[in-house]
């Protein structure tokens, strides 16, 4: 097995913010319809698949306030459409 050493240089220290992911986000948001409470949704990242889906939600009548960089309140109490049991 071959092996690559590295020595010296110098100790890294740190930390590394990770953003959210969509594919991730896009599930998560859409399954706030499911539920008639409050649900705070952290590391939403800033995308346009994002901002569009959140738009199509405002539009059905749920509530989305920002309250924070990435971090969203979504209430989907008042929500326009009605869910319904489907059998496949």
């Amino acid at each position: 097995m071959n092996k690559l050493c590295i020595h010296g240089g110098r100790q890294l220290h740190g930390s590394v913010s990770v953003s959210g992911s969509k594919n991730a986000a896009l599930p998560i948001l859409s399954a706030c319809l499911l539920s008639g409470g409050e649900k705070h949704i952290s590391n939403v990242p800033n995308l346009k698949d994002v901002e569009t889906l959140m738009s199509l939600l405002k539009a059905m009548g749920v509530k989305i306030s920002q309250t924070g960089a990435s971090t969203y309140c979504i209430s989907a109490k008042n929500c326009l459409v009605i869910l319904r049991h489907i059998t496949l």
